[in-house]
């Protein structure tokens, strides 16, 4: 199908599916997600699998790089002093629940079973028992981030979630390349030592965020001589895409260099929200096609894969 007419196709369901959500309580997402299996996979097959890799991944990159960007603003320095204990605590509290919870169970299930097979070892089922685990340690900051703007929710309680929301995924993002140069050491792959992991981690965490703050500052710098919104609208999306495929193509996060360049505008001390409001007013269709792509993602097909084990992750997670 035309790419001009699947996009008008995706923005008419998605908008109708969520006016149908509303109408018995329901959050939007829920309708474009609805709307995504309607037509995705599982569905009428009209987005099809090879759309969603190819011709349209480039506006899920960018709903991406808008919502890490919202979640910085909500990183204020001052709003972190009051909320900064509860939010570790929180964090810390859920992604030791989470690792332990899914980890423990993804090793018991299979160990126990012998699900690998006669050549599976231990160490194998470990590996992937750890993985796992840190893989449910994230939390899908998008739907966080729009249901909270749809119910206009203000206040500590919505604004902790959203920090809690950004920590939590950097957290998720350090361990899980933890988890991946453990795996490699343990299977033999490579062979590191501790202060390896730890110089890595910190890389992976540190790189994308000295990027989001460099491209913060020169944002606000830009930003402060214009006047114009939609010169605003222009400068400051070009930059937080360029910064978000620069990382993309140095192996970093983009969603860490997004919070970075929120979190950077939003503590200067001449600090300009103009960008925050006028990205906001641009982001609507964008997450309608974020979100009702995600759900043409979801091929019930595929979670036969997954089987008996997919419902333990699931369970525990």
């Amino acid at each position: 199908m035309e790419i001009t007419l699947l996009l008008a196709l995706i923005l008419t369901v998605g908008f109708i599916a969520a006016k149908a959500g509303q109408a018995v309580r329901l959050p939007s997402v829920t309708g474009f997600i609805a709307a995504g299996v309607l037509l995705g996979p599982s569905g009428l097959n009209i987005i099809t699998a090879e759309a969603t890799g190819n011709q349209l991944r480039h506006f899920t990159q960018i709903a991406l790089m808008l919502i890490a960007f919202g979640i910085g603003e909500h990183l204020e320095l001052k709003q972190l002093k009051v909320t900064a204990k509860t939010v570790l605590s929180i964090c810390l509290a859920d992604t030791v629940a989470a690792l332990l919870l899914v980890a423990g169970a993804i090793l018991l299930a299979t160990w126990g079973s012998g699900a690998g097979g006669p050549e599976w070892h231990f160490k194998d089922y470990l590996v992937l028992a750890i993985i796992l685990g840190t893989v449910s340690i994230a939390t899908a900051p998008g739907t966080v981030l729009f249901i909270t703007r749809e119910c206009r929710a203000v206040g500590t309680m919505p604004t902790t979630l959203l920090q809690v929301v950004a920590v939590n995924n950097g957290l998720g993002i350090v361990l899980f390349g933890v988890a991946l140069v453990f795996a490699k050491e343990v299977r033999g792959v490579e062979q590191t030592g501790l202060v390896t992991i730890l110089v890595v981690s910190l890389a992976k965490i540190s790189f994308p965020l000295l990027l989001g703050v460099a491209t913060g500052l020169i944002i606000d710098f830009i930003i402060h001589r214009l006047k114009d919104r939609g010169e605003m609208l222009t400068i400051g999306l070009a930059l937080l895409l360029l910064s978000g495929e620069l990382a993309r193509f140095l192996n970093l996060s983009p969603l860490l260099v997004g919070i970075a360049v929120g979190f950077t505008i939003v503590n200067r001390d001449r600090r300009d929200v103009r960008l925050f409001r006028t990205l906001n007013a641009f982001e609507p269709p964008i997450y309608v096609l974020f979100f009702t792509l995600a759900g043409a993602h979801l091929d019930f097909s595929a979670l036969t894969v997954a089987g008996w084990l997919g419902c333990v992750y699931f369970v525990f997670r």
